[in-house]
């Protein structure tokens, strides 16, 4: 039976896959970063091996992260390439793409997103993922609310807080890890504090 199936040492498999559901659309870029935007550069930022021709203006206007880098004094800031280390190439493209004002915020981006600025703490970002979360996601309410905990969106619990759809009874009928029990009693607390103050 080996030799049927063993060739040269090797198995050779033929798989066939039907796609049922797909949760993300498939990832495009609305703007290239790559070599065709070098006009519109001073910087090549290095991701990973991918390479994004950016204005160091820009990034440093909205970002004080991206200030620092360049203007800081840093050994980075006369260099014409730097390399940015542990981040993912698709969530900067996101990131640089919702900074230029593009739609990419969703589902399925908004949580890499969030991941970089709660490093590069660019406010546009975070208003727009905060608007996002808010108004359109399809995200579970204690998904939000972990997200709010885990990256300090300001104003994101309290848009939950009034909702019908949470009481203490829901919250914690649910299984839920630690950190979704944590970001559950963030506005549970808060929930108390602004009837507190009413009175």
């Amino acid at each position: 039976m080996e030799q049927r199936y063993v060739k040269d040492g090797s198995v050779n498999l033929e798989v066939q896959v039907k796609l049922h559901k797909l949760e993300c659309p498939i990832e495009l870029q609305i703007h290239k970063f790559g070599v065709t935007n070098e006009k519109f550069s001073n910087v090549i930022l290095n991701v990973d091996g991918r390479k994004f021709y950016v204005l160091k203006e820009l990034l440093s206007m909205h970002s004080p992260y991206f200030e620092k880098l360049f203007t800081g004094g840093f050994q980075e800031s006369g260099k014409p390439e730097v390399t940015l280390k542990e981040v993912d190439p698709q969530d900067f493209q996101n990131f640089l793409e919702a900074l230029h004002g593009y739609p990419v915020v969703d589902d399925c981006t908004v949580e890499g997103i969030l991941l970089l600025n709660d490093v590069y703490d660019a406010k546009m970002i975070s208003h727009r993922c905060k608007v996002f979360l808010m108004n359109s996601s399809k995200k579970t309410v204690v998904k939000k609310l972990q997200l709010a905990s885990r990256y300090q969106i300001d104003g994101l619990a309290n848009s939950f807080s009034s909702s019908s759809c949470i009481s203490g009874a829901y919250i914690f009928s649910l299984k839920m890890d630690f950190e979704a029990i944590f970001a559950a009693f963030l506005v549970l607390r808060k929930m108390f504090e602004d009837d507190e103050n009413e009175f």
